[in-house]
């Protein structure tokens, strides 16, 4: 019985094992478009689609990343009208030789990333239109010559990353006659001796032969001598220690353009080395070790056009002797990273067709007090459209001069970033550049610029002002007004970079002619410290820029969009970068933000991973903005205060009745009540009032407080704007006059009687006489005013208060104040505000007619 249980749910598992695995197979349908292309990439798939599952006439299939490990005879023959397919990383280790039979029009197949350790003969023998076959990365170890058939239209055949045994054995290139693009990148290749390309009558005829990132460390002289033509020849990532003029001597009659021998360990370039391939037209020595270039080494290169050198160390041996032999026809000189310590007037005078010469990331003027670019260095190069002269750290330290580009006439683009150090008042001029498309100012820590600066540069398209210290001057202060202008004249400016300047505030007219704009950056820059602090954005800030396609304005410190700012460009935006704001995600400053980001079809970036988040309220707090939605939240918010409103009104009067009733306070209800009407009616000041007061303040006070006075109270009304005058017994009584004799006479001369009252104020018999003698004053019939202002600087208890509520009742509210200590330092602001206000007011008024007396 056990045992016929243990076979039934043994059967019963493998069942459903089956079935699953079933299941698994069953994939994704391939999308499909115009009927002629298919994509079925990465559905895990373990073999071809079949014909019911695509149209018959698909020309394009992408089967890239699946799991198909083999392909069978005839695996496309449902497929007759395909032209290119896409087997790349499918673990392919085995192809029939029938696989791609009956497709006379394949003309493309990408076999990249798989197992395939050779191809059969006659793979793609019906395939006579075939063009390109790409089996880089694989584990081939010869060239499939038998795969294609004798006469093909192959042109590229790419065998990266296998381990191409390429000596000459069996080698068989009647099959490659239409072969133009032939690469043998990372093969492990260590000799150029004996190599198929040496054995002659080849007959090898290429544009591109690229045997980049192997191990060759010499060339024999017979190296190509099979190689009929070629145009371009790329050896860069070896470990070729010396060239000579034996090293082309095989490609003598190639017509070779392009020699690329960028990254391998040269360290001298002797006389006459390239001699033999004179049709050069582009040469990369760039990332070798030159430190010695012979006077002859150029010889012979009278085609020239493009040289690079950058990356190796030349220091103050720059070879201007050879390159002179270059002077001729040479349009770009590539110089960066060569270690160069100075530069002189005239040194490139030889060189009038150049075009574009970057010897930027040098050490000119890096090892002293710097260097004064006075723009003689340049003389003769009147062709120049492009130069690069920009550092960083460490590297270049020029001084741009009003004259540093004034012979270059023709230049178009100026990079100069990071040339740190003496540039902070930039005194550079661009009068005598009126086809510049390109000013590269980056990094440059400047402070000031002329505001006519760019004046006149109206063909310029790009200008990069970024990681710079700009907040100084384009800011809306009115000391900035005059740049108002600052780029009035680049009615052509496409793209401009502000990011990174410490910008908070911007001048609201500062963007009104860049009408053909589309790239505006105001986001951070490269240094948090430097980072723009926008809080908000003028109404009228992006009002000309309708063709606005990018703006970037991420870590500022907005904390709402408004309609008025942003809708002129709205429109035309395809990139918003915004996130890295503190928003406050209320219905007054985000709501058409949050409706519009809900209807554009702009890339708002950030939104979709919750980059654009609130700070305030604490509702939405690190909350995604898309938590708030104002078709809810500002509906329900104006009914919420509807409510509030009405029912607080409500209240108010109710307390207000009651409380006047309770304690009698309708008496004085009915006093604020005829003195506001009498105010209505207008009040004007009496003749000659105060005309006698010499003092603002006569300051009431025990000895024990003399310290405070003279420490806080003094510094905060006398000594700041607007500055009062106080009356202090201990300092302003005359000698040999004592204080107590004339109490009257100086409260009656100064405006108001400001009494400190503490416990021991209230203990003293003096200070009772002053506020007495104070007080009064409000109960003279001809002297009626609020005189009297209470300042406590201690709690008193409230069994000593209580001739205080007897005489509050009497004066204006606001003329009782409590010195908040000074310890808490945020409520001093609002006391002496406070008190300058009690101090400050006029009197109460005079009304033009007598009102009623109550």
């Amino acid at each position: 019985m056990a045992a016929g249980r243990l076979c039934l749910f043994v059967a019963t598992t493998l069942v459903v094992w089956q079935l699953t695995q079933g299941q698994g197979r069953v994939h994704k349908a391939c999308r499909v478009y115009n009927r002629t292309v298919a994509d079925c990439s990465s559905q895990g798939r373990q073999s071809v689609p079949d014909a019911s599952e695509l149209p018959e006439g698909i020309k394009t299939l992408y089967l890239l990343s699946n799991d198909l490990r083999t392909l069978p005879q005839c695996a496309f023959c449902h497929f007759p009208h395909l032209e290119f397919v896409d087997l790349s990383f499918c673990n392919i280790s085995t192809i029939s030789s029938t696989a791609f039979s009956k497709l006379a029009r394949l003309q493309t197949v990408l076999l990249i990333g798989n197992n395939l350790t050779s191809l059969e003969n006659g793979t793609f023998e019906e395939s006579h239109i075939i063009t390109e076959v790409n089996l880089a990365d694989n584990k081939l170890t010869a060239v499939p010559y038998g795969a294609f058939p004798l006469n093909n239209s192959l042109t590229t055949l790419d065998l990266s990353g296998n381990h191409i045994n390429v000596q000459d054995e069996g080698a068989n290139w009647d099959r490659f006659r239409s072969l133009r693009h032939s690469v043998f990148r990372l093969n492990n290749i260590t000799s150029s001796t004996g190599w198929m390309f040496s054995r002659e009558g080849l007959n090898i005829s290429l544009q591109t032969l690229d045997l980049s990132y192997n191990r060759i460390s010499r060339l024999d002289s017979s190296a190509f001598n099979g190689v009929r033509k070629l145009d371009r020849l790329v050896l860069s990532s070896n470990d070729i220690l010396t060239v000579d003029r034996n090293s082309f001597r095989s490609l003598s009659h190639t017509g070779l353009e392009t020699l690329v021998l960028f990254g391998n360990h040269l360290t001298k370039l002797t006389n006459s080395t390239f001699a033999s391939v004179p049709s050069l037209k582009r040469l990369d020595l760039a990332y070798n070790n030159i430190s010695s270039i012979e006077d002859n080494a150029f010889e012979g290169l009278r085609h020239l056009e493009v040289l690079e050198l950058y990356m190796n160390p030349l220091w103050t041996n720059v070879p201007m002797t050879a390159l002179e032999k270059l002077s001729t026809n040479l349009l770009e000189l590539d110089l960066r990273f060569c270690s160069i310590l100075n530069i002189h007037p005239g040194q490139f005078r030889s060189f009038g067709n150049l075009r574009s010469l970057n010897i930027s990331d040098n050490f000119i003027g890096a090892l002293g007090s710097g260097y004064g670019l006075t723009g003689e260095e340049f003389g003769g190069l009147h062709n120049l459209t492009v130069l690069n002269i920009g550092g960083g750290p460490g590297y270049n330290r020029m001084k741009i001069k009003n004259t540093s580009f004034s012979l270059l006439p023709k230049l178009q683009k100026v990079v100069m970033p990071g040339l740190l150090g003496f540039n902070e008042v930039f005194d550079g001029s661009f009068r005598n550049n009126p086809d510049l498309r390109l000013i590269n100012m980056d990094n440059m820590n400047i402070r000031v610029l002329d505001a006519n600066l760019f004046q006149g540069l109206t063909k310029l398209e790009e200008l990069v002002l970024s990681n710079n210290n700009f907040y100084l001057f384009l800011n809306s202060d009115p000391g900035s007004a005059k740049f108002s202008r600052f780029f009035g004249d680049l009615t052509n400016l496409e793209t401009l970079r502000l990011q990174g300047n410490r910008l908070a505030s911007l001048q609201s007219d500062i963007f009104r002619n860049l009408t053909n704009l589309r790239y505006l950056n105001l986001g951070p820059g490269r240094y948090g410290d430097h980072n723009n602090q926008l809080s908000n954005l003028p109404t009228e800030l992006f009002q000309s820029l309708t063709r606005l396609e990018t703006l970037r304005i991420d870590g500022n410190r907005l904390y709402s969009v408004e309609q008025s700012a942003f809708e002129p460009v709205s429109k035309s935006l395809r990139e918003l970068f915004i996130y890295g704001n503190q928003f406050d995600c209320t219905c007054e400053n985000l709501r058409w933000f949050r409706e519009w980001v809900n209807s554009t079809r702009a890339d708002v970036i950030g939104l979709g991973e919750g980059r654009l988040v609130c700070s305030t309220p604490r509702k939405y707090a690190n909350e995604s903005i898309m938590s708030f939605h104002p078709e809810i939240d500002c509906e329900s918010e104006v009914m919420v205060i509807a409510s509030l409103t009405v029912c607080s009104a409500v209240l108010v009067v109710a307390v207000v009745t009651v409380a006047c009733r309770r304690f009698g306070w309708h008496k004085y209800v009915q006093y604020v009540w005829v003195l506001v009407t009498r105010r209505k009616e207008g009040y004007e000041r009496l003749e000659g009032e105060d005309l006698e007061v010499e003092y603002d303040a006569y300051v009431s006070h025990t000895e024990d407080d003399l310290g405070w006075i003279q420490r806080v109270l003094i510094p905060n009304l006398e000594e700041k704007s607007p500055e009062m005058k106080l009356c202090i017994p201990d300092r302003d009584t005359p000698p040999g006059e004592t204080i107590i004799d004339n109490v009257q006479d100086y409260i009656r001369r100064s405006r108001k009687t400001l009494c400190l009252v503490t416990q021991r104020y209230l203990d003293q018999e003096a200070s009772w006489l002053e506020m007495q003698v104070a007080s009064y004053r409000l109960f003279d019939k001809d002297d009626r005013r609020d005189v009297v202002v209470m300042v406590f600087l201690e709690p008193i208890p409230k069994n000593k208060l209580t001739h205080f509520q007897k005489l509050r009742k009497l004066m204006r509210p606001g003329m009782f104040l409590h010195w908040p200590g000074e310890e808490d330092t945020a409520a001093h602001p609002l006391f002496w505000l406070l008190l300058r206000d009690a101090l400050g007011t006029s009197n109460n008024p005079v009304p033009k007619s007598k009102p009623q007396v109550l």
